[in-house]
């Protein structure tokens, strides 16, 4: 059989080529962004004439349990389809060689690439085409598209998405709530840049979605759950590449944790079809995200890139009573020596994963590090299901973080000075010359109260020196003297040693200083739009308020708390009359237990 063109395609009346979207409005949504009605659809029966008004749509559907493609008509007609690696050169009047006679329900009962739809004369010879390169409502693709996909929006070579960020959270077609997903979403940092991974026009910007039409494939792609969408706010009506800048991660998914949700729709739509539509509305609708990358590499540009750290929801990850990743929430067991165990968020699935006597906890990139009590309190590191366990120095430490290959540590071993150390054991390397407290990162740099200079606060980064050596900086913050700090939505939020260590806010430049709770406080946490800390003259109960100030109080009763911890949708905490065990209060039920 003879191949064809596409510009000879072209010369068939009534043919459409590539991604096609559907003929009529789509239904049954409940969507309130997303309203459709859908005209009424005429069985095919045979008629003498071919029509060659006739269009067509195909989507997947469940048949039984099996995958399969619905195709519907505008008209009566006859048809056969084919799938093809190559699409056949064909005129009218040929006959439908490698076609299959569609049956009466017009279900196809296999899917693939390069559907052809063949419309029949009344001699059952072809009148005309419709072409699908790819169908809405199918999955096509697994890990290698979508590790290109990932690393287009973070700008990376990241290519283990098991844990930490990318790890997929709900995936294509998947259940959830009274509908299915119409994309793909997964885990991810806040504060992360999103890049564009195609080229196309961005249509719409607003509440946390952005809007690209990508022509090329007649679809849109529809991004949820940014934190910041400003730069594409800039960008609506204008044509873009794919790598550009659309907005900053860190809204919250379904899972509860920050989450990225990627949807490809047909057509040019705003808004997006989101989680609660019936899966049949879905499969006319959404196409597999990763087709973007169907065969083709990542985009790399010289932006940012992302950098992997751990992403425990508190501001103090170093106290290290508990710490997430992901799903799982990581939590020191007093009642097992304070052994590593994890759950669920939802405190389901609860386990111990080592049989180190652990303390100062935290997690990143599917790595637990810790350092034991029963091994001189030297660092260790193991996966997070408690294998590959290794020492990865010889020193100890009483608050740390990490962000990417670098672990900020205050070490013990020398009067809690702040030391660099590789994840791999290496480069260890003292920044500080005096006791540090609080390391908090935040948007490129980590923040830090110098104890013993007279509580200034320093910032830290890594950078190469002019001998192409790498180096960390150690920069006074000027105007900010404070005993805790931590950083959300542009702001230091931190406990003013200035003015008997009250609640204030700044700019991340130190500037324009603002009290927001009268009140000496400690442990301060960051945890869904409310800082959460002790109030040192109410007995050290557990209060929050808004990061405005507004909406203060306290959260429970219980007296003498310390070393807050949130991770997930957990706050834990020691009493400090009780310092043998530990405890954990669900930040959405109210509840507090023993942890055990």
């Amino acid at each position: 059989m003879k191949k064809i063109t596409i510009a000879a395609l072209m010369l068939l009346t009534a043919l459409l080529v590539g991604c096609m979207s559907p003929i009529n409005p789509i239904s049954g949504t409940t969507a309130p962004i997303f309203t459709q009605t859908l005209g009424p659809t005429v069985d095919v029966t045979t008629l003498p004439t071919a029509d060659p008004n006739i269009k067509v749509r195909a989507y997947g559907i469940l048949n039984g349990e099996e995958v399969a493609v619905k195709c519907e008509f505008s008209a009566r007609g006859s048809f056969a389809y084919g799938y093809f690696s190559e699409i056949p050169e064909l005129k009218r009047g040929d006959a439908p060689e490698g076609f299959t006679e569609l049956g009466e329900d017009n279900i196809i009962n296999e899917v693939g690439k390069n559907l052809v739809i063949a419309q029949l004369d009344d001699q059952g010879k072809i009148f005309n085409l419709t072409v699908f390169k790819y169908i809405t409502g199918i999955s096509y693709f697994e890990d290698k598209e979508y590790i290109a996909l990932i690393n287009t929006v973070t700008n990376t070579d990241k290519q283990d998405f098991s844990f930490g960020y990318g790890e997929v959270s709900l995936p294509l077609f998947a259940k959830s709530g009274d509908g299915v997903n119409a994309g793909i979403n997964y885990y991810c940092h806040e504060h992360q840049p999103f890049y564009s991974p195609a080229d196309g026009e961005v249509i719409a910007a607003e509440n946390g979605v952005v809007n690209l039409y990508i022509q090329e494939l007649d679809a849109t792609l529809c991004v949820a759950h940014l934190l910041d969408i400003d730069p594409a706010v800039e960008l609506i009506g204008t044509r873009i590449e794919a790598g550009a800048l659309l907005g900053y991660t860190g809204g919250v998914g379904p899972s509860g944790f920050p989450e990225m949700h990627l949807e490809l729709l047909a057509g040019r739509r705003e808004g997006y079809a989101g989680y609660t539509n019936p899966i049949e509305t879905v499969r006319m609708l959404a196409y597999d995200v990763r087709l973007l990358f169907d065969q083709r590499d990542a985009v790399r540009t010289d932006n940012p890139q992302y950098i992997p750290y751990n992403v425990n929801a508190g501001g103090n990850a170093g106290y290290g009573l508990a710490a997430r990743e992901n799903g799982y929430i990581y939590f020191l067991n007093p009642e097992d020596g304070n052994r590593i165990y994890r759950m669920k968020n939802d405190g389901t699935e609860q386990e111990k994963i080592t049989s180190d006597r652990a303390k100062f906890l935290t997690v990143c990139e599917g790595w637990v590090y810790y350092s034991s009590p029963g091994n001189g309190l030297h660092f260790f590191r193991s996966k997070v299901d408690g294998s590959a366990r290794e020492k990865l120095y010889e020193t100890s430490m009483s608050n740390f973080t990490i962000l990417g290959d670098t672990i900020y540590m205050e070490t013990v071993t020398s009067s809690e000075r702040l030391h660099v150390l590789k994840n791999d054991g290496s480069g260890y390397t003292r920044i500080s010359s005096g006791k540090v407290r609080s390391p908090f990162y935040y948007k490129g740099l980590l923040y830090t109260c110098a104890v013993r200079s007279d509580m200034q606060v320093y910032t830290t980064k890594e950078y190469l020196s002019d001998e192409g050596e790498l180096a960390y900086s150690y920069d006074k913050l000027k105007g900010i003297r404070a005993t805790n700090i931590v950083a959300v939505d542009d702001k230091l939020y931190f406990a003013n040693a200035d003015d008997e260590d009250k609640l204030y806010c700044a700019n991340l430049d130190g500037t324009e200083e603002t009290l927001l709770y009268d009140a000496t406080v400690a442990d301060i946490n960051i945890y869904n739009g409310y800082l959460y800390f002790t109030n040192v003259g109410d007995y050290s109960r557990v209060y929050r308020c808004a990061l405005d100030g507004s909406d203060s109080g306290a959260i429970m009763n219980t007296s003498y708390c310390c070393n807050l911890s949130i991770a997930g949708d957990w706050l834990f905490y020691n009493i400090n009359n009780d310092t043998g065990n530990a405890y954990r209060y669900n930040l959405i039920t109210g509840e507090s237990v023993k942890v055990k």
